[in-house]
């Protein structure tokens, strides 16, 4: 009582917290460390602060009425010697109980899961009692440890803009609190779930981008082991998402899942277009790909990855319709255009085109690391499914929704543009699609930014990189920072201010309320990957040093980076140029390069190796296990 919250600092590199508080005209602080291999939270006070009452306020004071409703009963309070909590009971889940002892000056609170409500009483107890035992030093230590060895290897980026250097520190970090590979598989909100509301979506699995979005930096980072958790729960669902293929299509060797889930697979909600949303079932299987061809994992490719894509592709097959050599979807979705409206739907939706030859392009590959055979399909329906699917609109051309459907509004999913980023089977500087490209993008600005979420910044921010466009990149994620996140930089659904989208705005005297704004992770995870994508990304099978990078910035710089095939990356931008290329890599492998010289000669050296002249728009360099590769520029004048 009496105490006034001052501020609040985390510090990444340890993972430990402080608070400072004032009270009775004294100054205090608290520190708070989290376990990361227990589920256990330790909070320590200053000596002088004084005892300290520890009082429980379940969930239940909160949202108590609405938890009768389906079918949870009042928790049990713990009390006892030393501790004190409570134990809910879940209406088809395991009891959960929640301890907390306090010893000395510190504060321990544990959680517990078990079907039998005294055996997770007891389980909760003993957790704290043996930390408490052990001491917050030695817990600050351990965690320390875990701190220190998540950011050994996370690759270390430099850029001029403070903004975004803090945008993927912070990100990098709750990445690591949120997709631990010994936890639970990330939600919408992660292990940010606050008590005193019910979670937006109920914290589930949505798989028509947020999911993979909070997963994104897992590549470029080289944290490939964080992907695991979420491809063990989707692949321990195999049964129900058979039976799903089976049910719509009619066939037993499919996989379909819907766009929104829980942790057993059950749809959510009566979003009746996400059921028919088969992008989610194969953008799983391109992320398993993915994972294999960052990790060299063949194991996994083939006992995972290449069954699942397999299953997903048969859906599609099934979808099509088929007119002599050319094909179509006769029915498809682009995510949540329309919403669940009877004409939320038509013919080749181009974001279903896109993934669809993603997937096809991620099958080819995988067979031949596997040595495996090629469906004779696969090939039939890359020749005769389009790319995408277009229309005209004042005279141009333009990437399409669907069939005879332009983009008619901002919309928060940029889904028609799919094919450029996320799923790359459009490079937009090339023909044929460059000029196809420039007038989809014009008509997108004209449509605004009027209905766009939080987490449509950053992927907005990758499509403009892949446009070679880095003011705009750069300009998106500032924006979203400055109104999509709130005061403590958590990544908000809705804006936070009015008069950059209507998401969660109103104008005329009206306010934003701030506090009802959702929060969920995955425009935060979406910042970091476009960050990365501004330093380098892959594009069409060819890797780019600083596609996104502004025109203002003169110094900038990463190094190892996790690219495909194993390899890892580091490179430095000095004076508005490209001067060191550093590679290296676990496995043989062809690694493409876009000249970063434009075309102009390389000078290229392995260690112990002759020195040998490049030239050509794009370079491929052979390397072998182990070996590293130093690229420079011949000239010191631009290309």
């Amino acid at each position: 009582p009496g105490a006034e919250l001052l501020d609040g600092e985390v510090f990444f590199k340890t993972g430990a917290a402080q608070a400072r508080y004032r009270r009775d005209g004294q100054e205090y602080r608290l520190t708070m460390v989290q376990d990361m291999t227990r589920n256990l939270l330790a909070v320590c006070l200053s000596e002088k602060a004084g005892p300290v009452e520890v009082r429980p306020i379940p969930a239940w004071e909160f949202v108590g009425d609405y938890l009768e409703t389906v079918s949870f009963e009042p928790p049990v309070p713990v009390e006892g010697a030393k501790v004190c909590g409570w134990v809910q009971s879940l209406p088809a889940d395991p009891n959960l109980a929640v301890v907390a002892q306090q010893q000395a000056n510190a504060v321990w609170i544990g959680t517990a899961r078990a079907d039998d409500p005294g055996a997770v009483r007891t389980a909760a107890i003993d957790l704290v009692r043996a930390a408490a035992a052990e001491g917050f030093e030695q817990l600050r230590t351990k965690t320390g440890h875990w701190w220190a060895g998540y950011w050994a290897d996370v690759p270390r980026v430099s850029i001029p803009n403070e903004r975004l250097d803090f945008l993927y520190h912070h990100g990098m970090y709750k990445f690591g609190a949120f997709t631990n590979p010994d936890g639970v598989p990330a939600t919408l909100q992660g292990p940010w779930i606050e008590e005193y509301r019910m979670p937006p979506w109920s914290s589930d699995y949505h798989f028509n981008i947020n999911v993979q979005m909070c997963y994104w930096p897992a590549y470029q980072s080289g944290k490939l082991d964080n992907l695991r958790p979420i491809f063990d729960l989707v692949w321990s669902w195999r049964d129900q998402l058979s039976e799903n293929a089976r049910l719509f299509v009619g066939i037993d060797d499919g996989f379909m899942l819907p766009h929104a889930v829980d942790d057993r697979c059950t749809c959510m909600g009566s979003f009746w277009t996400g059921t028919i949303d088969h992008a989610c079932t194969a953008w799983i299987g391109i992320m398993m790909h993915e994972y294999a061809a960052y990790s060299g994992d063949t194991d996994f490719l083939r006992d995972r990855a290449f069954p699942f894509m397999k299953g997903a592709m048969r859906v599609y097959e099934q979808m099509l319709d088929w007119d002599g050599a050319s094909c179509s979807l006769p029915v498809s979705v682009s995510p949540e255009y329309r919403g669940a409206a009877m004409d939320a739907w038509g013919r080749n939706a181009s974001f279903q085109l896109a993934c669809a030859h993603r997937l096809l392009e991620c099958l080819q590959e995988a067979a031949d690391v596997l040595g495996a055979e090629h469906s004779s399909s696969w090939e039939k329906v890359q020749a005769g499914l389009p790319r995408v699917c277009t229309v005209s609109e004042k005279g141009r051309e333009v990437i399409a929704l669907w069939e005879e459907t332009a983009l008619e509004e901002s919309h928060r999913h940029h889904s028609h543009l799919g094919g450029i980023c996320p799923f790359d089977v459009l490079d937009p500087h090339a023909e044929p699609w460059r000029e196809l490209v420039s007038s989809s993008v014009d008509q997108w600005v004209l449509k605004g930014m009027g209905a766009w979420s939080g987490w449509c910044m950053p992927w907005a921010s990758m499509i403009h990189s892949r446009l070679n466009n880095g003011r705009m990149a750069e300009l998106l994620l500032e924006m979203w920072q400055a109104i999509f996140t709130n005061a403590g930089y958590a990544s908000l659904h809705d804006a936070s201010a009015f008069g950059l989208s209507i998401m969660g705005g109103a104008a005329f005297g009206k306010t934003v309320d701030k506090a009802a704004a959702p929060m969920q992770m995955d425009g935060a995870m979406g910042a970091v990957r476009a960050i990365q994508e501004m330093l380098m990304h892959r594009r069409r099978g060819v890797n780019y040093l600083f596609p996104g990078v502004p025109d203002k910035w003169r110094n900038a710089s990463f190094a190892d980076m996790a690219c495909w095939g194993t390899v890892k990356a580091s490179a430095d931008f000095v004076d508005g140029m490209v001067r060191n290329v550093r590679l290296t890599a676990r496995q043989k492998t062809v690694f493409r390069l876009g000249n970063p010289w434009k075309g102009a000669a390389a000078t290229l050296q392995s260690k112990g190796g002759p020195i040998r002249t490049l030239s050509g728009e794009v370079l491929e360099l052979m390397l072998a296990p182990g070996e590293e590769l130093i690229l420079t520029p011949a000239s010191a004048e631009r290309g």
